[in-house]
């Protein structure tokens, strides 16, 4: 069973989200979709724990880099978050004028087929 607690995205820094004093938690795809947030929102190196996990902005996303690569490593990072079995759907759009990366998608999982998710990964 996936069980983590919640964080808050009201001020865009991932709180935990207390309740009445008590910390709240999530379970199934909610918890897989916050690991996959997480997973997606620290750069490629920054921890230092494991180095090698976190996405490469700076390799693949400023500069106009190889889009296309990163769109297959962002999937391969969902696909890779535990609990996700396959992956439904999925869009990559890069706007270049704003700098922004907005990803959708929808996986398969343990708990059965996610909503469609969209996350503004880089703006």
């Amino acid at each position: 069973m996936t069980l983590q607690l919640k964080l808050t995205e009201t001020d865009g820094f991932g709180d935990l989200d207390i309740q009445s004093g008590v910390p709240v938690w999530v379970s199934g795809n909610d918890a897989i979709i916050q690991h996959i947030k997480s997973r997606l929102s620290f750069q490629l190196g920054t921890f230092e724990v494991y180095p090698e996990s976190g996405f490469p902005y700076f390799e693949f996303i400023l500069g106009n880099k190889n889009k296309k690569l990163a769109s297959e490593i962002i999937k391969n990072i969902i696909l890779g978050t535990p609990g996700v079995k396959s992956m439904l759907e999925y869009n990559y759009d890069w706007n270049n004028s704003s700098r922004n990366l907005t990803i959708t998608f929808k996986f398969n999982s343990l708990f059965g087929n996610s909503n469609l998710i969209s996350m503004n990964l880089f703006s």
